[in-house]
């Protein structure tokens, strides 16, 4: 359904609804140590959950393990060392983190479950993917022992899924993105349909959906909601995309930055964030007044060598602190009270919100397997 609210109140509603069942300070760089479990300070014994209970323990074989290696794609660029760094001064475990499309690190994955022999115990990625995973039986319930999801600094906790396999992380809110010293603000489209005209032939940048799900969250997305003409995705095929050379999310962008392209048309804050900091001439745009708002995803992986640290490293990506770095860093909204909303997308006007829940994710999930975007997109 498509509602529209202010940008903040619409990121509330919206993790409210991708929930599909009920469950049970911006920080300084170096936060003061926080003892383990204190018994002057821990709640009395009946009001505590038995997973908060557990938890001490929890963090005590984690920093036995000592280190946690995390595939994710969230962390690119200097959001890599700041959020391992702050992970390693505040628990002593070493996290390293391999970043890349979900594509390349989910078939790590497989290929690591085939030969018996996991090096990740963190997984984080599209929630498209993650779903994928979880069908394949590669991942195992991690969210209803996390802490930090108990806590009331949310606006709506981060939603899971049934089982608890896949836990939403950092929102992430897909719309067009235009290179600024190209299309100038007359000529900015402001309809889906603005993309089919000729002026745009040869100058729309895609991710390939071959190694990426983005453009089939927007093909199913937009069809579903019939947010398009039926012919809409068959004309813009016409319009002699452009698919940069290289796996992954990043390749439109870097071609949009240095103006090989006017417009990236599945675009994303959580990927166009970071290169804008980078000083490139860019900015979202909004299209026939509604966004599509998904989320990164988080799992802990199946037999992997450090499940205690893959744990608590959850838990810190989505801590305040852990939080606060991330979204800050890559220009993404902020669903804890006490994490400023400093997003692209933030100062943007009031649009239209279209949430995909986990149920969209699993259909997003067979439309990317059977290649609906590519065949609709005329990519061989």
């Amino acid at each position: 359904m498509i509602r529209k609210w202010t940008f903040m109140v619409t990121v509330f509603i919206l993790m409210a609804l991708l929930a599909c069942a009920p469950k049970p300070a911006s920080v300084p760089s170096t936060p003061a140590p926080q003892p383990a479990a204190p018994a002057t300070t821990l709640p009395a014994a009946k009001s505590q959950s038995p997973e908060d209970a557990a938890w001490p323990r929890v963090v005590e074989a984690a920093k036995k393990e000592g280190t946690v290696t995390v595939y994710g794609y969230t962390f690119i660029s200097d959001v890599n060392p700041a959020i391992t760094d702050a992970f390693y001064k505040k628990y002593g475990i070493r996290a390293e983190i391999i970043t890349g499309p979900g594509s390349m690190n989910s078939e790590r994955l497989r290929t690591e479950a085939r030969m018996k022999n996991m090096v990740a115990d963190v997984g984080e990625y599209s929630p498209t993917f993650a779903t994928i995973l979880s069908q394949e039986g590669l991942v195992v319930p991690v969210g209803k022992e996390l802490p930090v999801l108990r806590e009331d600094a949310w606006l709506a906790p981060p939603s899971m899924d049934e089982g608890g396999n896949t836990i939403r992380g950092y929102p992430a809110v897909q719309s067009p993105w235009i290179n600024t010293d190209i299309v100038k603000a007359p000529d900015t489209p402001k309809l889906w349909s603005d993309l089919l005209d000729p002026r745009w032939s040869g100058k729309l940048l895609i991710i390939d959906p071959r190694t990426a799900t983005s453009a089939d969250r927007i093909v199913y997305t937009l069809t579903k909601y019939k947010m398009v003409e039926s012919d809409f995705f068959t004309k813009l095929a016409g319009q002699k995309l452009l698919i940069p050379a290289g796996i992954g999310t990043r390749p439109p962008w870097t071609a949009l930055a240095k103006g090989e392209g006017a417009i990236v048309v599945f675009g994303s804050d959580s990927q166009g964030g970071p290169v804008l900091k980078e000083g490139a001439h860019i900015k979202p745009i909004v299209l026939s007044g509604s966004v599509i708002v998904t989320s990164s995803a988080f799992q802990l992986i199946k037999n992997a060598p450090h499940p205690n640290a893959g744990k608590l490293f959850i838990d810190f990506a989505l801590s305040q602190q852990g939080y606060d770095l991330v979204t800050r860093m890559n220009l993404l909204s902020s669903l804890r009270k006490d994490v400023s909303d400093i997003s692209v997308m933030a100062s943007l006007k009031p649009f239209n919100i279209v949430a995909n829940s986990i149920e969209d994710e699993a259909a997003i999930a067979k439309s990317n397997r059977e290649g609906v975007a590519t065949k609709v997109l005329g990519i061989q």
